[in-house]
């Protein structure tokens, strides 16, 4: 296990009940709620072709969609099971475009 500073909290994604039972209520309430702001949001940055995105807390995709196909998008979350569904997505529509992984965004870990 990787060593933390001292006062540092180490967080490491993880398969918490409270995550896992919220992903199918999360995908039935939240994008009623917020797909058309985080929509227009993401439009409004004009991401340029090659760009490089991280998206922070990606949860279950809900955002993937209205990045540029001509983007790298990578989208990290704490909660493997909200990621699960994301992932789904992204097979299911081929993007290859984006991938997603489990991390902790206090602790950015990318090789």
């Amino acid at each position: 296990m990787p060593t933390v500073a001292p006062g540092k909290r180490h967080h490491q994604p993880h398969a918490s009940p409270i995550y896992n039972n919220l992903v199918p209520a999360y995908q039935a309430v939240w994008p009623a709620v917020a797909r058309r702001r985080i929509f227009a949001a993401i439009r409004s940055l004009r991401i340029p072709a090659g760009a490089k995105v991280l998206e922070v807390g990606v949860g279950t995709g809900l955002s993937l969609e209205s990045y540029p196909t001509n983007a790298s998008v990578t989208g990290v979350d704490l909660s493997e099971s909200m990621l699960a569904e994301a992932d789904q997505q992204i097979q299911s529509r081929g993007w290859d475009h984006i991938n997603v992984m489990p991390m902790n965004a206090e602790e950015l870990t990318f090789e």
